[in-house]
């Protein structure tokens, strides 16, 4: 998110001009002091190592972040200087996470269950803080590599040498950057007008895509694609294109929501079958011919390859998706901060057009149906994600068969998050049956298949959250085993490899929405749930109640909902009603920080003619208004977007929880101290 650039630079120049020198050595010292901190053996982590490491992770932050501005009559050289310094800190920060989740495997060691768990429990919250301090660096790279790109764009050296910087330590968030100022026609700044990329420099930008194999910018690649009149160009992001991950089209009568295909085999081998093979040398005219052999049997046939193509790394059949979005679930087992909220396995399935996809299988809350969609089509849901694989290939084999075999058979998701229905079926011909478990469910499915043990995939037992966690969750209908799986615990798993993972992007709204998703955890533990539904809530749980003694009210309702008949629907209702409550304070909370943030980077409101007009002046008078302090502090340069972002973001995380805690909780005043706002 660009910021209002003339306060930045108001800050920026205050800033530098005190400090700046002693920044680079700095941000060595504390991140050096991060990488000794965070343990290397499992049984080192404990609560006051992660004390330690949140401090250290916080600082770092502070650091690059104030590391990213330099003064407005910076040099070329010092502007490339604060990008490699920018983007080395980034990549250090990455080895240590990397380094850090190489441990997973290793708390099976232990044999003493509780110390086993605390530790694990620690290792959670130390995995979480350094992937979100990984994300927060790549926030911050993507505002100051935008303004290093925009304050050197008259300078060709510079630019070249850039993009060297960013290619040498293979930076995704600098791909993403220079993929938008260079493959894009130049957009005019605030400060005059863009400058066009020469050809040498959008071949660079594609062979940076090709470095860090960004598949983010896939739609970017396709447009270009189609833009572009040079015909190596045109080769080169078809190269890119094919280096990425190409994406699949879409099944057969699948859901027409779900996003398109940035760019097609066919549309691609159509755009590389126009160019004139004259206008190319040999070498060029070898590369066009095997990308058309290529695409030609893509276009015709589908992926045929053992594995797929998905920017960093190569899926198989049988791999398990893990994957996570703002959720409440993620507290509430004693295995917690869970890092993933819903889980997915990798088949190959050949459609009715003939053509073999690469596809996830899941079991959502809603349908009633096993749905299986395109793997790159897929992780489009989720911003932070990793694929696990089993160590025995013919174990992989085994559970890609078991997805695939159950692909549209009836499903019915369990409110009480049980496993029973799940190992009923082992040893089953799973044609036509009905598949009755919850999301980590389906995981346990293909995994018994495989008639290996249970703690080869799920290694360290969970149980529900402690307080009054159960009781609470028993007045939405809900009861959860002691013998329960999270799409978390198969981390610790030391038969499963870690293939690959997408980086993560820190976004304040996601943090707003999953600090009031907390919240409400932490209630469930420490308060009393209340629930108040609103009249059209209250409805439809009295009609689920009516539904029980009348069959066809029953089924009307279902399909209403989406979900399967022989739901409990009061069960539904009620958790309905909690969780479209939830998901409405938490995202009311963060749309209404875009909004302030929009008002804040804007020019004092005024009435304007228009209706339309007015209705946005009025709402950018809301939000100044409200946060007037604030608001005139950042037009005067006093304050840094950094600073701004942090006292928006506390301001609309408490405004959630106080909107929680009237809606659900009697005594909020008895839960746990609120949580810490990272700055």
């Amino acid at each position: 998110m660009k910021l209002h650039r003339p306060s930045r630079l108001c800050v920026a120049v205050l800033f530098c001009a005190v400090v700046l020198p002693a920044l680079p050595a700095a941000a060595n010292e504390t991140l050096a002091q991060l990488e000794a901190r965070v343990p290397t053996e499992p049984l080192d982590f404990t609560a006051a190592a992660t004390a330690q490491v949140a401090t250290l992770a916080e600082q770092v932050e502070a650091i690059e972040y104030q590391n990213s501005l330099y003064p407005v009559d910076a040099t070329a050289e010092q502007i490339l200087e604060v990008v490699e310094n920018l983007v080395d800190a980034k990549a250090r920060v990455d080895r240590l996470l990397r380094r850090t989740v190489e441990v997973r495997g290793r708390f099976v060691e232990e044999q003493d269950e509780e110390v086993r768990r605390t530790a694990a429990r620690e290792f959670l919250v130390t995995t979480a803080i350094l992937t979100e301090l990984s994300g927060r660096i790549r926030y911050i790279s993507f505002d100051a590599l935008h303004e290093a790109a925009y304050d050197i764009r008259e300078n060709s050296e510079s630019r070249a040498r850039m993009l060297e910087i960013l290619t040498e330590y293979r930076s995704s968030i600098g791909a993403a950057v220079m993929a938008q100022g260079m493959l894009r026609p130049p957009v005019p700044g605030p400060r005059g007008p863009g400058v066009a990329a020469t050809a040498t420099e959008q071949a660079a930008a594609l062979k940076l895509i090709r470095a860090t194999r960004q598949h983010d910018m896939i739609d970017v690649v396709a447009n270009f694609a189609r833009s572009t009149s040079n015909p190596q160009l045109l080769i080169s992001a078809a190269v890119t294109i094919r280096r990425i991950g190409l994406p699949q089209p879409p099944r057969p009568g699948s859901d027409p929501t779900l996003p398109r295909p940035a760019i097609t085999a066919a549309e691609l081998h159509a755009l590389l079958s126009r160019i004139d093979a004259s206008s190319l040398d040999e070498s060029w005219n070898e590369r066009r011919a095997d990308l058309l052999a290529w695409l030609d049997v893509r276009r015709r046939e589908g992926e045929p390859d053992a594995t797929y193509r998905l920017g960093n790394l190569d899926v198989r059949e049988g791999d398990w998706l893990l994957m996570r979005n703002p959720s409440p679930y993620n507290l509430f087992t004693d295995l917690s901060p869970g890092l993933f909220t819903h889980v997915g396995v990798v088949t190959t399935e050949r459609g009715s057009d003939g053509i073999r996809r690469f596809v996830v299988v899941d079991l959502p809350e809603r349908g009633n149906a096993i749905p299986a969609v395109p793997v790159d089509t897929f992780v489009r849901r989720t911003l932070d994600y990793v694929f696990l694989r089993h160590v025995d290939d013919e174990a992989g084999e085994t559970m890609s068969d078991v997805a695939r075999s159950i692909i549209g058979n009836e499903s019915h998701f369990d409110l009480n998050f049980r496993t029973a229905g799940i190992e009923r079926l082992k040893g089953q011909d799973l044609a036509g049956k009905k598949i009755e478990g919850y999301c980590a469910g389906l995981l346990l499915l293909c995994a018994q298949a495989t008639e290996r043990p249970r703690s080869d995939f799920f290694p360290v037992a969970e149980h529900p959250a402690g307080g009054n966690t159960l009781a609470n969750l028993e007045k939405l209908g809900i009861s959860m085993g002691h013998d329960f799986l999270s799409p978390t615990g198969a981390l610790f798993s030391d038969k499963l490899q870690l293939v690959g993972r997408r980086e993560t992007m820190y976004d304040p709204r996601r943090q707003i929405e999953q600090a009031v998703y907390d919240h409400f955890a932490a209630g469930l533990r420490e308060g009393e749930l209340t629930p108040s539904p609103d009249w059209f809530q209250s409805l439809r749980e009295r009609l689920a109640k009516a539904s029980k003694n009348n069959p066809l009210l029953a089924r009307a309702l279902a399909d209403a909902a989406g979900v399967n008949r022989n739901m409990d629907l009061v069960a539904a209702a009620k958790l309905g009603a909690v969780i479209e409550t939830l998901d409405e304070i938490a995202y009311g909370a963060s749309g209404e920080y875009r909004l302030a943030m929009t008002a804040m980077r804007s020019e004092p409101a005024r009435g304007r003619l228009r209706r339309a007009q007015n209705e946005r002046t009025r709402q950018l008078q809301k939000y100044q208004q409200r946060h007037a302090d604030l608001y005139q502090a950042f037009g005067r340069g006093e304050i840094s977007p950094r600073q701004l972002r942090i006292a928006l973001v506390g301001y609309y995380v408490a405004k959630g929880k106080r909107q929680l805690n009237e809606r659900f909780f009697r005594e909020p005043e008895k839960q746990g101290e609120p949580e810490k706002q990272r700055e």
